[in-house]
């Protein structure tokens, strides 16, 4: 009796695992699904030097924008875009400043 209990804890035991193993596994699956960024639309960057980004995923209504860390992301070529026109932008804006500041 006592080895058929023991044979069925450990038989209870792998099944426990693999169950287990089986859950991780489709967890891991579910966290590496990946979305499509499709536009950056603003950027903050936080006092500890954090920057994040405000997307507007492909294929999903603007309700579902989300802010997320650079870190997080894996569209560089986007980033630099943006992060280049959000530079030429403030320019022009300091141009015209120094403009209306002469005229006056």
């Amino acid at each position: 009796m006592t080895s058929i209990w023991k044979v069925s804890t450990i038989a209870d035991s792998a099944l426990e695992r693999k169950a287990s193993k089986d859950v991780s596994t489709q967890v891991e699956e579910e966290e590496e699904e990946s979305f499509t960024v499709e536009q950056i639309l603003d950027r903050v960057q936080y006092e500890n030097g954090q920057v994040y980004y405000l997307l507007k995923w492909l294929g999903y209504d603007e309700e579902w924008n989300t802010w997320e860390p650079a870190e997080n992301l894996d569209c560089t070529d986007m980033i630099q875009k943006f992060e280049h026109n959000r530079a030429m932008e403030k320019a022009a804006r300091k141009m015209k400043n120094i403009k209306k500041s002469v005229q006056l």
